[in-house]
């Protein structure tokens, strides 16, 4: 489910273009049929240009997929992370890709539930208990029905990404990181979109944290390429000792404007 938390731009923009920009999209978000394309201000439009010229890989060609994630630098203090962290990381940027690449189940599952200690939201757990009497009490056929509700017909939607200005950050905190979308409007940007989370973990980061006193998170920023306007996509992870695997936190777009899909998280 995808939701319109803030809306942001980039900081050189004065207010009253930033209120231009929020009125144009929402109106374009809420015309019936094909949305038109917002009358950008000029900032807005050089930031949208400079993204559509940018070097794209094909998801589909899979040994230069490799090339790029591989070539991303993992950014972090000395010490922070170890070489399995950096690996995991890597295998949790391609699931990334190819979950909303190949439109398949499988795909979904294995970025978004890459363990098996998973439930739905309770939000999405009394959407499902509501329309699906009755629903299975497994999450993992939970998770299939919710998946096959909100993405009926072709979700593959990312056909290209970049990866020279891909981020991979990864850092250890003794409390808990803000949300996502404060790091996103700190970024170029237009607009900001994030995604309500379908899944939580057995282990919470708060959990974590509790029973370690530390925890880590990963920052992932990549310019992908969907039908129509390329635009960065922003996902957070937290680190599982438990599992040792990188569990999705936060999804968000750096862009809220017309779009011929919704992103499920």
């Amino acid at each position: 489910m995808e939701t319109t938390k803030k809306w942001s731009i980039v900081a050189f923009l004065p207010p009253l273009v930033f209120l231009l920009l929020i009125i144009l999209v929402r109106r374009a978000k809420e015309s019936p049929g094909t949305p038109p394309q917002p009358n950008y201000p000029p900032g807005i439009v050089q930031l949208l240009e400079k993204w559509k010229a940018a070097e794209f890989v094909d998801i589909n060609d899979s040994a230069a997929l490799e090339l790029g994630i591989g070539g991303m630098a993992m950014e972090h203090a000395p010490g922070t992370a170890t070489e399995l962290q950096e690996q995991k990381l890597r295998e949790s940027i391609r699931s990334l890709l190819l979950a909303y690449h190949s439109g398949t189940i499988d795909a979904f599952r294995a970025f978004r539930a890459p363990i098996d200690n998973f439930t739905m939201t309770p939000g999405v757990a009394e959407l499902l208990a509501k329309e699906h009497k009755p629903l299975p009490h497994d999450p993992r056929e939970q998770f299939k029905i919710y998946w096959q509700t909100e993405n009926s017909g072709n979700y593959s939607f990312f056909k290209g990404a970049s990866f020279r200005t891909a981020q991979a950050d990864i850092v250890a905190r003794t409390n808990l990181i803000d949300d996502l979308s404060f790091q996103v409007q700190q970024n170029p940007n237009a607009g900001l979109i994030s995604a309500g989370a379908s899944v939580e973990f057995d282990e919470t980061p708060a959990k974590i944290l509790s029973q370690t006193g530390r925890i880590y998170y990963a920052t992932v920023a990549i310019l992908v390429k969907p039908v129509g306007q390329p635009y960065p996509v922003w996902c957070r992870f937290y680190w599982s000792g438990k599992h040792s695997a990188w569990l999705p936190l936060e999804l968000a777009a750096a862009y809220s404007g017309p779009r011929q899909f919704t992103i499920t998280f």
